[in-house]
This record gives structure tokens, sequence and C-alpha cells, in this order.
């Protein structure tokens, strides 16, 4: 968790730990729509093309702008993936 973020101490949302480890980050923005696309295509083109496997660690997505709250429908993430080589 980078050092700067807030800490949420809101009791009725959930709480995570990341595991440590290799991830590879994406920057994305986009519509409503764009973030299955691109999905499909970190694990259909990328990750097959690229020297990395996927690890049974899940995938996490920071919103930086977040496309169900805004009226314009558009998004800003940072999309991690878990990799090993």
């Amino acid at each position: 968790v980078p050092n700067d973020e807030k800490e949420i101490k809101d009791q009725r949302l959930p709480k995570f730990n990341i595991s440590g480890g290799v991830y590879a980050k994406f920057d994305l923005e986009g519509k409503r729509g764009d973030l299955l696309k691109f999905i499909h295509w970190v694990y259909h083109e990328w990750l097959p093309k690229s020297e990395y496997q996927t690890t049974t660690k899940p995938p996490y997505a920071i919103y930086h702008k977040n496309h169900y709250l805004n009226e314009d429908e558009e998004f800003s993430i940072s999309f991690y993936l878990s990799i090993k080589f």
C-alpha cells in the first residue's frame, strides 16, 4: 500500500491482505465495457506472449476513477496481476 494512502476506518467495508510478490502493473483509462476487453487481452494475448506465468494469487485493481460513480461512465485503474518467471 502506498504511503500516501489514507486508512479507511469504516468497518462496513471488507478488508483484504494482498500477498507480496511480483506483479505486472497495467494502468488503464476507459469507459464502461472496456475493462472486460482489457482483462481478456491480458490473459489471452499479453500473458501467453510474455515470459511470465500467472500465479494462484488473485489479481486486483485500484480505482482512481470509478465508472459506476461517475455520470460520464469513465474509469481510471491500476490493474495488478501476480506473475512468476
